[in-house]
């Protein structure tokens, strides 16, 4: 009642003053109500400040017309001793929601600074609401909703903005205050859509002005752009680039020269985040020195923690990227972060953060039915369903002839493997998209071959910890089949997508699954196919769809459901560099199942490299009927010297050592393998109890393949321990770290060295003392106030010099090699000096480092370069150096699929594959003599890893450039490195009878190649013959000479035998790029359907070729014409 009154008390007094009371809508985007202020912002407003004013000054080129100027010449000891404040003209009730909405700017050359401060007279240190925000050049809005605690009469409520931070003068104008009533306030929130913001960086640029004792920062940022790189130690110069932009007349160049510590960040702040609106984020990249770049929205302030980010590697062309966040947190003041990790070149320009609702982003997406690309396994585990644990055997996942499952096909029969001893393991998952903040029900079927099997059902994002409530559910499976279900309302996925689970953890046996279903909503639904008919096929040669040169692509597959006369399979090939050419239809039979063998034809495409098969079901009408199914396939020239092991080869990787992929590493070129595998903690669990036997099957399946292992000592077993955690374990300790830490007594340490080295001698050829011992958690001698304590690094001296005394005893012949650190600056580097200093190197023969490297590499002096000259040792220039683990660093480069998630990877495969080349080549230029590639673990993973294996566990087309890169330098020696041409470099590899020089360019010069002479061969960045002329410069190109040598061939090149012209490429104009958008189109168009459109889009080959020939025909015609009237005119 009392509520009742006070409402009415607010409508009687907006009468009386002529307000307004309803259906008062201020902009397109504020929400209905009262007009709290009673009059525009400029005379409700002024400052109640002693000493400083507010000034009415007029504004052109805005909705508003005036705006109140207030400048801060001192500032005072508080800040809300400069106040620009209003008060209520109408009384507040209780529970009343508010709406807030205001426009400000920077008067002042660097960004000014404002807080909102709600209060009243009852309580002035309680705030309503209080939100700091940031100003900078340009006229910026803000709004938010607050809601009433309690009555508040006419003139005590006060809305109020500080301005005394610091020394400033800003401008504020269009507020508003709207009392929207007794409304849901998410509802409201729901109902403004927050402004949409731009760049185009053609405007007005400020000196930078920041102050570091270790950074140098110079030049000119936009206003309201900002440098954030004060705390490193960089040298970075900011300025407008107006020569070639990707639109308009100006772009943001920022030219990192020198990153030693830290990185280098620029930002945006002042950027809001609100729920329920996905915020996204899309611009354009340029980078000369194809470096990449992590952008996202990151809170302002402590934690820092990023709402939603991205890396993206820039090219030499302009290029669009785009990243969406969904709607995880209401933020009104983060920042848009962009950061640089190396020495690079980037220019960004047209820079939008717009808003989408659910509802827009769900558009996108099919939503009905079952949101999973196929629902059982008649060809076992094929795409997009991958397994996904370490242990992974593909002979444990198989499609089960003996036992059709529920949905008439034969089920997936599912055997766990050992792990740890004493537990099963078998996961298998699949991804699906979807929208948050909706509920899914997930079902299949399954029985065990005994009663009793429990197995986890998990759903959800990627990016949460599934095997933990809510996302998982534990079934008891028993000998019949039963289906399950498990309902749970999804949050949003910061990835876009989310992951259907699998999984087995703990009881070992056998287990079936068929008819896996995941659809939106609360109720299970009978069963549904995802088309009327499934489609599967997978090369007919292995699981990883590898071939050598000269074998043909054959493939097995199966069409399952209801299949019906006229019904046909459309096929598109597509290599990695987006090229596609169409394949022979398929017709199919009437009935429930079809059983396919066929080989593709080698008529218009290269033999080597990677392709992905686009296959899809479409009935008599032209209509589609099932998903795409998408294949992927490699055929690569056989490893040279397979036969025989390879010590002095440079070609290293981490992989999973089951029987198949030691195999497919061999084949791809690699010769080296560095295992983690050997732990002291396995081989004796209890001192004296040895059991050397359980690793022979690992160390076997890779010896097996004529490859050399680099074993890696290290994980004490609990009983060696010099220390062990307290119980509970600490908040922030990683229990994984428990067995890195020094040994009570290195004697035993010296002893599991000796046992390692004697019991695995022929197969392991050098042993690597402890991984990345200079860094506190992976050797650690405690845990205090929440940090890995480091010890000394005479602790570590001990430990190697008794492990390599073991190694010698047990084999003398094998190599000790020395883990350095190669973080520039660091501690860590530090302490690798005074091991150094203190005499380790005596018991080594191998020095290693390790090196993450994202981008920025392929040229004299780059990243590589410098690690390797951090570690080499100048006392002994002749001891080896090698590069133990490296890469590209987690990413999510990893999708070779157009169809399935992550989304937007596919077309990224051939730089990646010329990314993995580049580090090679430079690795090898710097002077180190191995490198050991991080990593290729052969099973799925969906989140951004380490791996460079593809997403399903597959392989990646990089995989197929290094295997080019190997075969060339295979048995050859690195001689020279020459820039030929500007920013093009031939590094040169001699042996063999021949040389071979690597064409890398550096910057965003293109070249020609004209002649060829007739000994040398140009071949792609997979193999294939360059048919000349032809430009290089995007991807690495091979040049052998046979029966030559250095020399001769770089000075070929100069004399233009292999004639070089050269092209600046420089930026698109904005036809170019529409163009260039609409050729790539039509390249890609498909039969296929792509998964985030409503409507298939059908390519028809013989209307092509009917398209072809009307052209023809009116080009004939218009001859004909041209021929009669030249002849009437002579006549």
């Amino acid at each position: 009642m009392r509520r009742t009154l006070q409402r009415l008390k607010i409508l009687l007094a907006a009468a009386a003053m002529g307000i307004a009371s309803t259906n008062l809508a201020f902009a397109d985007n504020d929400p209905e109500g009262v007009n709290l202020l009673a009059e525009a912002s400029v005379e409700a407003y002024s400052v109640s400040s002693p000493g400083y004013k507010s000034v009415k000054v007029p504004v052109e080129g805005q909705k508003f017309t005036e705006c109140l100027q207030i400048d801060v010449p001192k500032a005072p000891s508080k800040i809300h001793q400069v106040c620009l404040s209003a008060s209520n003209k109408l009384p507040v009730a209780s529970g009343d929601v508010i709406y807030m909405r205001w426009t400000g700017k920077s008067m002042s050359e660097g960004p000014g600074i404002g807080q909102l401060f709600v209060q009243s007279e009852k309580d002035w240190k309680f705030a309503l609401a209080n939100q700091v925000f940031e100003l900078d050049g340009e006229w910026r809005t803000w709004r938010t909703f607050f809601k009433s605690p309690q009555n508040y009469e006419t003139g005590t409520l006060y809305f109020n903005f500080f301005f005394g931070q610091q020394v400033q003068n800003v401008a504020m104008a269009d507020i508003v205050v709207i009392n929207c009533g007794q409304k849901n306030i998410d509802d409201l929130r729901k109902a403004v859509r927050p402004t949409k913001r731009t760049w185009n960086f053609e405007g007005e640029y400020l000196q930078v002005n920041v102050k570091s004792e270790k950074s140098h920062i110079s030049g000119n940022l936009p206003a309201g752009w900002e440098d954030d790189s004060w705390w490193a130690d960089v040298s970075v110069e900011y300025s407008k680039q107006t020569e070639t932009p990707y639109s308009g007349s100006g772009a943001l160049k920022v030219t990192a020269k020198e990153i030693r510590g830290g990185v280098v960040q620029f930002r945006v702040p002042a950027i809001r985040l609100e729920k329920p609106w996905f915020t996204k984020i899309i611009f354009a990249l340029r980078s000369t020195t194809s470096s990449s770049v992590k952008f996202g929205l990151r809170k302002s302030g402590p934690p820092y923690t990023y709402y939603g980010q991205k890396e993206v590697t820039g090219a030499p062309e302009w290029q669009k990227t785009e990243l969406l966040i969904p709607p995880v947190v209401n933020d009104d003041s983060a920042s848009l972060m962009f950061e640089i990790r190396v020495p690079s070149v980037v220019e960004i320009d047209d820079v939008v953060v717009s808003y989408l609702s659910p509802d827009e982003v769900a558009g996108n997406l099919e939503m009905q039915g079952n949101l999973l690309t196929t629902s059982s396994f008649p060809l076992g585990v094929s795409y997009p369903w991958a397994p996904f644990h370490e242990n992974y055997k593909p002979e444990n996942y198989t499609a089960d002839p003996e036992n059709e499952g529920p949905t008439g096909v034969p089920a997936l029969r599912i055997k766990t493997v050992n792990y740890e001893g004493d537990k099963g393991v078998a996961a298998v998952m699949c991804p699906f998209f979807g929208i948050g903040d909706r509920y899914y029900t997930y079902s299949f079927w399954a029985k065990a071959e005994n009663s009793g099997h429990t197995i986890n059902m998990r759903i959800g994002p990627p990016s949460e910890r599934l095997w933990v409530e809510p996302y998982k559910k534990v079934i008891n499976l028993g000998r019949e089949w039963k289906r399950f279900k498990f309902t749970i309302k999804l949050p949003h996925s910061p990835d876009g997508f989310y992951l259907a689970q699998i999984f087995n953890w703990g009881p070992k046996g056998t287990f079936w699954i068929d008819g896996v279903q995941v659809e939106m909503g609360e109720d299970v639904s009978d069963f549904k196919r995802t088309g009327k008919v499934e489609l599967a096929i997978r090369s007919a040669a292995n699981a990883y769809g590898l071939v050598e040169e000269g074998t043909k692509f054959k493939l097995n597959g199966l069409v399952y459901g209801k299949i019906e006369d006229g019904m046909k399979i459309k096929s598109e090939l597509f290599d990695a560099f987006g090229r596609s050419y169409p394949m022979p239809e398929l017709k199919l039979q009437k009935g429930k199942m079809q059983n396919l063998e066929f080989e593709l034809p080698e008529v218009g495409q290269p033999a080597l490299g990677s392709y992905r098969l686009e296959s899809m079901v479409f009935d008599a009408r032209g209509e589609p009927v099932s998903k795409v199914c998408e294949t992927l396939l490699h055929r690569v020239r056989p490893a040279k010297f397979a036969d025989r092991l390879l010590m002095d080869s440079p070609f290293g990787a981490h992989i999973t050592p089951n029987r198949e992929m030691p195999a497919i590493a061999r084949k791809l070129g690699f010769t080296w393998v560095r295992c983690f595998g050997l732990e002291w903690q396995t081989v004796e669990k209890e001192k004296g109890q040895w059991n050397l036997e359980l690793l022979d099957g690992m160390i076997d399946n890779i010896s097996s393949q004529n490859m050399c292992i680099l074993g890696i000592l290290g994980g004490v077993p609990v009983w060696a321990r010099s220390w062990e955690i307290p119980k509970p374990t600490p908040q922030g300790y990683n229990n994984w770290h428990a067995k890195n830490v020094p040994p009570k007594n290195t004697a035993d340490f010296a002893e599991y060295a000796r046992k390692m080295a004697e019991h695995f001698k022929g197969r392991i050829q050098a042993f690597e003392t402890w991984n990345e011992p200079f860094l506190p958690g992976f050797l650690n001698a405690g845990f205090e106030n929440g940090k890995y304590i480091h010890p000394a690094p005479e602790v570590f001296i001990e430990m190697h010099l008794a492990a390599a005394e073991g190694l010698k005893k047990g084999n003398p012949n094998c190599l000790t090699v020395i883990n350095l650190g190669a973080h520039y600056n660091s501690p860590s580097d530090k302490w690798s000096r005074e091991l150094i200093e203190k005499g380790i190197l005596k018991a080594a023969d191998v020095i290693s480092y390790h090196s993450y490297l994202p981008s920025g590499i392929g040229y004299p002096g780059d990243p590589i370069y410098n690690a390797t000259k951090l570690n080499r040792n100048p006392e002994k220039p002749e001891m080896e150096v090698w590069n133990t683990e490296g890469g590209p660093g987690p990413s999510d480069i990893r999708n070779f699929y157009r169809h399935s998630a992550p989304l937007g990877k596919s077309d990224k495969a051939a730089f990646w594959g010329d990314y993995l080349i580049r580090y090679w080549v430079s690795t090898l230029a710097s002077g180190a003599d191995k490198f050991f590639l991080y990593l290729l673990y052969g099973w799925g993973d969906y989140k951004a890893t380490y791996s460079l294996m593809n997403v399903d566990g597959g392989l990646h087309p990089c995989l197929t450039a290094f295997s080019n890169m190997a075969w060339h330098i295979e048995g050859r020696k690195y001689t020279n490195t020459k820039e030929i041409r500007p920013g093009l470099f031939a590094y040169t590899f001699e042996g063999q009878g021949g040389v071979v020089a690597v064409l890398i360019s550096k910057g965003a010069n293109r070249h020609e190649l004209q002649k060829l002479n007739p000994n040398i061969a140009v071949r792609d960045l997979f193999g294939n013959p360059l048919e000349l002329p032809a430009k290089v410069g995007d991807y690495a190109v091979f040049i052998e000479g046979i029966g030559m040598n250095s020399e001769q061939l770089l000075k070929a090149i100069e004399e233009q035998k292999v004639s070089l012209t050269i092209e600046n490429k420089a930026a698109p104009t904005n036809t170019e790029l529409l163009s260039r958008k609409e050729d790539k189109t039509e390249t890609k168009t498909t039969n296929i359907e792509s998964k985030t459109t409503t409507k298939p889009v059908n390519i028809n080959t013989e209307k092509n070729k009917s398209y072809f020939l009307n052209i023809l025909v009116i080009i004939s015609i218009l001859v004909i014409v041209i021929i009669i009237f030249s002849g009437k005119s002579f006549r």
